[in-house]
């Protein structure tokens, strides 16, 4: 599964269609590659790292999209996961957090001070 994504765009609109037609041939030489249209418009590039994603770009500017022509790359983009997996030193008896003595911090109460909008009466 890629790891390193970037947003790609031609600089100049006249160069986007070539810019497609070589994504298309990239993805089909590089099976690690993956190409994705949004609903934007915009054209995410996802290779394997980054010096994966570095040389799939020249490749992608020197070889598959016929011409030379001038690209706009984004920053990566990062996903945001969650993940149900164990540390190796997390504990799996949750009895011991079922007889703890002292309550945890979500479970305390703060008394409430009163302040001169709780005191004024409409």
């Amino acid at each position: 599964r890629p790891l390193v994504k970037v947003n790609g765009k031609a600089k100049s609109a006249s160069d986007t269609a070539i810019l497609e037609r070589g994504l298309a041939k990239l993805s089909l030489a590089d099976a690690a590659v993956e190409v994705t249209a949004t609903a934007k418009g915009e054209r995410i590039l996802a290779c394997l790292g980054k010096l994966h994603l570095e040389q799939s770009i020249l490749d992608l500017q020197n070889v598959y999209c016929g011409e030379k022509i001038e690209l706009r790359i984004s920053r990566q983009i990062v996903e945001f996961g969650e993940s149900t997996a164990w540390f190796e030193n997390e504990v799996t008896d949750f009895e011991q957090f079922y007889n703890l003595q002292s309550p945890t911090l979500r479970q305390t109460l703060i008394p409430h001070t009163a302040t001169k909008m709780d005191l004024v009466r409409p």
